[in-house]
Parts: C-alpha cells; sequence; structure tokens
C-alpha cells in the first residue's frame, strides 16, 4: 500500500498498519462464535505470517496449530475420502490441507521447531496441488498473464513435492520429544544413519526433478520476475 493511503487512513507508517490489521484479525477471531472451520482455518494460516516481536516469537507457531486444527475439523486431511462433497468443495479442502502441510515445512525449516503434521498423519502417495487443481486460477488473476499463472501453478507443486521430502528430514533434525540424553545403541546409530541416507537421497531426487522446468541458477529474462523469485526462494530451502 502507498503510504499516502495509509496516511489518509490515520496510521503514520505501515508497521503501526501492519499492527492493526493484525489485531482487529485476532479480534475476530476471539468473539467470532458461529465460524467456518475452513474459513476460519484459512485465515489462521495467514495470521502465522504474522511477523511477531521478541516476546511474541512463537505467536506464528500457534496460529499453524489453530490452522491445522481447524482444517481437522473440516476433514481437509481426508480430502480424498470425502465422497458427499461436491467437486469443488475437495478442491477446497485439498488447497487448504496441502497450504497448511507448506506452512508446517517452511515455518519448522525457519525457526528449528518440530512439524505438526507428521510422516503418520496423511498419505505421502497421494498427488499434491497440481495444475488441475489451480486451473481455476490461470484466467482469474489481475497480477498476472495465463502464462505466468501456469508457471507458479507448476512451481507449486515442486515446493509441495519438496514438503513431502522435507517431512523426514525435519522429522530427524527437529524430532517432537527432542533428543534423548541417553546413550543410542549401535543399532539406534545404524538406523539413524540410514534414516540420514533415505532423506539425503529423497532430497536428490526432488533437486534433479525440480531443475528439468526450474533450472538454477535461474536464467534471468526468460521467466517472470516473480517466478524467479519463488523459483530461487524454492532452492533456498532445499539448500
Amino acid at each position: 500500500m502507498p503510504p499516502t493511503l495509509l496516511q489518509s487512513l490515520g496510521f503514520k507508517n505501515t508497521r503501526i498498519a501492519r499492527a492493526a490489521l493484525y489485531r482487529r484479525a485476532k479480534l475476530l477471531f476471539d468473539f467470532t462464535e458461529e465460524r467456518s472451520p475452513v474459513s476460519t482455518a484459512q485465515g489462521a494460516l495467514l495470521l502465522s505470517y504474522h511477523s511477531p516481536m521478541r516476546r511474541e516469537k512463537r505467536v506464528n507457531t500457534f496460529w499453524l496449530m489453530t490452522a491445522i486444527q481447524f482444517a481437522r475439523e473440516a476433514n481437509a486431511h481426508r480430502y480424498h475420502t470425502s465422497r458427499n462433497s461436491t467437486t469443488q468443495q475437495r478442491n477446497t479442502l485439498k488447497r487448504l490441507w496441502w497450504c497448511c502441510i507448506l506452512r508446517d515445512r517452511v515455518l519448522p525449516l525457519g525457526m528449528r521447531r518440530h512439524v505438526q503434521i507428521s510422516s503418520a498423519d496423511f498419505d505421502w502417495s497421494l498427488t499434491p496441488l497440481n495444475n488441475e487443481d489451480l486451473e481455476s486460477e490461470i484466467f482469474r488473476s489481475k497480477v498476472y498473464d495465463a502464462s505466468t499463472k501456469r508457471s507458479l501453478i507448476q512451481l507449486m507443486t515442486v515446493v509441495c513435492e519438496l514438503a513431502v521430502s522435507l517431512t523426514d528430514v525435519l522429522e530427524l533434525v527437529y524430532p517432537l520429544n527432542g533428543f534423548p540424553n541417553s546413550i543410542i545403541s549401535t543399532e539406534q546409530a545404524d538406523q539413524s544413519f540410514n534414516r540420514i541416507e533415505t532423506c539425503k537421497s529423497s532430497l536428490k531426487s526432488w533437486f534433479e526433478k525440480a531443475t528439468i522446468n526450474f533450472p538454477t541458477p535461474t536464467p534471468m529474462g526468460m521467466m517472470h520476475d516473480s517466478v524467479v523469485l519463488y523459483t530461487n526462494l524454492t532452492y533456498m530451502y532445499y539448500q
């Protein structure tokens, strides 16, 4: 938003406007009794992007937990078995659940926290978000042309596949119950070593597949700036 528009709305600067937006959104969450679990989960996901002050450093994890809780209430984690719902409803649930997964990989990766959607909580062999799921978005954007939108959707699928590979990686690096205090046995050490090798292999396979359509370094001038930005961000997650 331009600073002049913010000032016309009564805000002195962007930081104050951002804080006010967060407080008002939180009030809606706190005082709304009858709520849709889907829209509440979507809103909580957005609030998980709030940049907290030092004394609120885990507020983003709280909002992610809230989003996952309401997504489960809406049966988003079972979108593939929802036979009584329409195609559009299943599509909405699938989008919501995969957005929860993506946020639950990026946040722990950056903040060194354990994941909340574990390898045992979902069938990871299912197809992630793809062109078919997001096809309705291609010609609706007021920002991107159709070609750019298709590239972004294709990249979204690549990021979802990275999220699947990161599941075991993050569970190994930041375990739910912390690291054991006692000395591990030779057998446990061998199991850990095998898990590490499996994680390395999974990430390597993802990288080789991802670079087919999204090479790195990203060739400047051949892609829309947004595609370059999100491609580079994806490889930052990988590294």
